[in-house]
């Protein structure tokens, strides 16, 4: 079984992913790299828990500043793509940025015609023609952005505190594993050996 690295290919049950896909594609790509790495250090925590081993302990104490920097680089960049100037963006990224089909995915998605008009930077299609009875998609891609934005935003904040208590935890509970900078193999002492 192969694993897809794209990001249709992981998003499409989604019902808006063709949106998230095209116009927030850094964000997308952040989480798509932070999950992973989470899980791994995760399952690398629990490896050295039940080995007892300080060595695996370390490490996972020093692959929790990464984490942790990449939660609040998603935090970061979404908060501040979303209250600094969005309207703006957006303008700018469909009138430069995006291609006719990328603009032709955003107009099907939020069921519009051209960014301000019917004859703003429109992607004509079937449904999208110069008559056509749709609304702009102004005021439907800037609240999609808006909400998407601040809801991956406050999810990222939140998770903060959270990981902030692990790493205390894990630095002080990675300390009463053993003096010792040693494997999981427990050392024998010399009264039992004899």
């Amino acid at each position: 079984m192969t694993m897809s690295w794209r990001g249709d290919e992981w998003t499409k049950p989604y019902l808006d992913s063709g949106i998230m896909m095209i116009a927030n594609q850094n964000v997308l790509f952040l989480l798509m790299v932070t999950a992973p790495f989470g899980v791994f250090v995760a399952l690398l925590g629990y490896i050295g828990i039940f080995a007892q081993s300080r060595k695996v302990l370390t490490f996972y104490n020093i692959l929790l500043w990464p984490l942790f920097a990449m939660i609040t680089s998603i935090g970061y960049i979404c908060f501040r793509r979303s209250h600094v100037a969005l309207y703006q963006k957006l303008k700018f990224s469909w009138i430069n940025e995006f291609s006719r089909d990328d603009r032709l995915v955003i107009q099907n998605a939020l069921n519009c015609c051209g960014y301000r008009s019917l004859s703003d930077y429109p992607s004509y299609d079937l449904h999208c023609f110069p008559r056509a009875p749709l609304p702009s998609c102004e005021s439907k891609f800037l609240q999609y952005q808006q909400d998407l934005l601040s809801n991956t935003s406050s999810a990222a904040f939140t998770l903060l505190p959270i990981q902030l208590l692990v790493m205390l935890v894990a630095l002080l509970c990675s300390n009463h594993i053993d003096n010792l900078f040693r494997t999981a193999y427990p050392i024998t002492p010399k009264l039992y050996t004899q």
